[in-house]
């Protein structure tokens, strides 16, 4: 679900950028990877584009990880480990060549502008969202230089200008259930009195 919903929301920022720049659908200029490969090299074998990275995945502190119950005295008691909700930390940064610096700033532009006017992803706004998600919410974070260069160090790569999101609420559920405790549908009267 996590890969489909970020490939989803790659797509649409390409999409947008193309039609911003009056690009040929061919010309992709946002990429849904790695910012360095498992080698150690540079992961984006492309030049002058965006890449869309994910760079840490955390469980939201808000909710609730308690066991979820059928309190509905008329069907057996369920009980279901709680969905999981997730915050993704997306890095979107411009790999562009040095004299092509400019374009690169303006084209992240373009996708903080859009990701600014539409923060809220859903089913209604959204067609084509991948089948489970019920949304995901875009929120710019800042960083000082000191977090920014953890963040840089812990990726392995070289400074790019960059603009870092939190994506919430990625919601994971297999819907397992742990038990099911039958009703109790009749007493017996007839039980036996121990002396």
């Amino acid at each position: 679900m996590i890969g489909s919903a970020l490939h989803y929301v790659a797509q649409k920022l390409d999409e947008a950028i193309q039609q911003r720049l009056r690009l040929q659908p061919l010309d992709q200029k946002v990429f849904l990877s790695p910012i360095m490969g498992l080698d150690g090299s540079v992961a984006i074998k492309t030049e002058n584009v965006l890449v869309f990275s994910l760079v840490n995945i955390q469980k939201d502190p808000i909710t609730n990880n308690i066991y979820h119950k059928n309190q509905n005295s008329t069907h057996p008691k369920i009980v279901q480990a709680p969905p999981v909700h997730l915050n993704l930390y997306m890095l979107l940064g411009a790999y562009f060549k040095p004299e092509q610096m400019a374009d690169g700033l303006d084209t992240l532009s373009i996708a903080i502008s859009y990701l600014q006017g539409k923060p809220l992803w859903n089913p209604q706004n959204s067609p084509g969202l991948p089948a489970g998600l019920e949304k995901l919410i875009f929120e710019m974070e800042s960083y000082d230089f000191q977090q920014l260069s953890h963040v840089w160090g812990a990726i392995g790569a070289k400074y790019m200008p960059s603009v870092l999101y939190k994506t919430r609420m990625i919601i994971i559920d297999d819907g397992a259930i742990s038990q099911l405790t039958p009703l109790i549908t009749e007493t017996d009267s007839n039980i036996r009195k121990s002396n």
